[in-house]
């Protein structure tokens, strides 16, 4: 099962999955739209969207105050160790992105 499988089986359990991305306007619109994640995520936030770009905090902020969701309890994950580290920064329970076994056992250990 690929990443987008598992977590469309988890927003099917009520976990909402956002995108936070670094993408300019038309890429962003490109990627909610062509690509289909405003379809198949909760949410997908862009930095050109934000004013914010990671690693900055005012992204994290920005972001969380779109989704309404206590800091302690959003996972990130991140290819980027800045991008981790930043998230946090902001209180975030982040990960850095290897793969989907890393996900999975993530999750697990989350209780997910």
């Amino acid at each position: 099962m690929g990443l987008l499988e598992q977590i469309q089986i988890l927003r099917s359990q009520g976990i909402p999955f956002y995108l936070g991305t670094n993408q300019e306007r038309n890429r962003a619109n490109y990627m909610k739209l062509e690509m289909g994640f405003s379809s198949t995520l909760d949410g997908v936030f862009a930095s050109s969207d934000l004013g914010f770009r990671k690693p900055d905090l005012g992204f994290y902020t920005a972001l969380q105050n779109k989704i309404q969701i206590p800091a302690s309890e959003i996972l990130f994950w991140d290819d980027s160790l800045e991008n981790v580290t930043a998230a946090r920064g902001a209180g975030w329970n982040a990960e850095v992105f290897t793969g989907l076994e890393e996900f999975e056992i993530t999750l697990k250990k989350c209780g997910i």
